[in-house]
Formats: C-alpha cells, sequence, structure tokens
C-alpha cells in the first residue's frame, strides 16, 4: 500500500515539473515573439527614417 502511494506521488510531481516545463516554454516562446516584434518595430522605423531623409535630396538632384 505505501509503495502504491509513493508511485502516486511521484507521477504527480512528476506532473508538476512537466507542466512547469511547459509553461517555462511559453514564457521563452512569448519573449522570443517580443524579441521579433521589437527588432520589426526597429527595422520598420528606421527604414522610414532613411526614406524621410533621403527622398527629398534626391528630387533636388
Amino acid at each position: 500500500m505505501r509503495t502504491c502511494f509513493n508511485t502516486e506521488r511521484e507521477r504527480e510531481r512528476e506532473r508538476e515539473r512537466e507542466r512547469e516545463r511547459e509553461r517555462e516554454r511559453e514564457r521563452e516562446r512569448e519573449r522570443h515573439y517580443d524579441t521579433l516584434q521589437h527588432r520589426h518595430y526597429l527595422l520598420t522605423n528606421s527604414t522610414l527614417a532613411i526614406i524621410i531623409l533621403v527622398a527629398p535630396s534626391k528630387g533636388t538632384h
């Protein structure tokens, strides 16, 4: 009986560890997605800034 109880407890601990690992993977995916969004934002703004700065000088030559 005690062995069964320990085994069940161990299984529950393992399930909890797996849930925690899944939560950590989800947090990592969110961090990665946020980083990609930020890089896209910076790239878009940089591109717009270059277009705004370069376009007027192109028209005067």
